[in-house]
């Protein structure tokens, strides 16, 4: 009997009531100063960023809450900076685990040892392993500091786009009813596979890769220092990588490439995920207490100058 797919969760994160604004014919009866289209990381850094410039900013998310499990787990030291500069860098820096290097394997001998540079006059470490739903939470929170300049609207989902001579006319769908908001600049920060660069036309440019990855997110307890861990040809899975590295509360997580002959709903069942960690001989498959599992398509985008 195999195991299903779970999603990953730390702690209860609140869910936001979806709040309506007034409307006028269908439209936002406020015209914003910047829409920013997508609460995660990025779209919550922007509206921060733009808060100390004394400049509001409505923040629309597809979401009633922030993500699930560990996702963009690694922080590097510019964004820490960037955190300070916003005075928000305390809570990832009491939570996240700081790392300088990292281990490379072929199959399992050790071939090379990333070393970052560090010493005693750095404020910051290289990075740090946090998961995406701790970045997120603790962006809200330093968001609802400045409820004059950020307004976050959650469930509100963005549709469509439309360029005006004058800025922006988005429209947007809820569970209640849909609308417009007219904005003078709006800012696309709604992922990799964002709805508005395809409502507006908008493509990366560049050389694509594309790969098939298993993120596994895993509770055990365990001395192993917190570094990078990277196999190439990894016994369990020989032609593929398997990434590892360790966050906070005991968890682990584990990327694994899928080969194209491999069966995607078989590789997130967690006997699979125990004979990967036992082929490389890390743990014992038997302390692993937690074992939450999803599938993700790699895009890589190399972009053109």
């Amino acid at each position: 009997m195999t195991t299903p797919v779970q999603w990953a969760r730390y702690f209860d994160a609140p869910r936001y009531p979806l709040r309506l604004p007034t409307l006028v014919n269908g439209i936002d009866a406020k015209r914003h100063r910047v829409a920013i289209v997508g609460g995660g990381p990025i779209g919550l850094t922007l509206a921060l960023a733009l808060a100390h410039y004394r400049i509001a900013s409505l923040v629309l998310e597809a979401d009633d809450s922030v993500c699930l499990g560990s996702r963009a787990t690694c922080i590097s030291r510019r964004s820490l900076e960037i955190f300070a500069q916003l005075r928000a860098e305390q809570a990832f820096l009491a939570k996240g685990l700081p790392w300088t290097g990292g281990r490379s394997f072929h199959r399992n001998t050790e071939v090379f040892r990333l070393q970052m540079p560090h010493d005693e006059n750095q404020r910051f470490p290289p990075m740090i392993n946090l998961q995406q739903c701790y970045t997120e939470q603790y962006l809200v929170d330093a968001v609802h500091a400045w409820p004059d300049l950020i307004e976050v609207r959650w469930s509100t989902q963005v549709t469509d786009a439309r360029v005006q001579d004058n800025g922006v006319t988005l429209q947007v769908q809820t569970q209640q009813q849909p609308y417009a908001v007219d904005a003078d600049w709006v800012v696309a920060c709604d992922g990799a596979r964002s709805r508005l660069r395809q409502a507006l036309g908008l493509k990366f440019e560049g050389t694509q890769y594309e790969g098939r990855y298993v993120i596994a997110d895993i509770e055990l307890k365990s001395d192993y220092p917190t570094e990078r861990r990277a196999w190439f040809d990894p016994p369990s899975n020989p032609g593929s990588t398997l990434l590892m590295h360790k966050q906070p509360d005991n968890i682990w997580r584990m990327d694994y490439q899928l080969r194209d002959d491999d069966d995607a709903e078989e590789a997130v069942v967690r006997d699979t995920v125990r004979s990967e960690l036992d082929a490389i001989a890390l743990v014992d498959a038997q302390a692993l207490d937690r074992c939450d599992v999803q599938p993700r398509d790699l895009h890589r985008t190399s972009l053109s100058h």
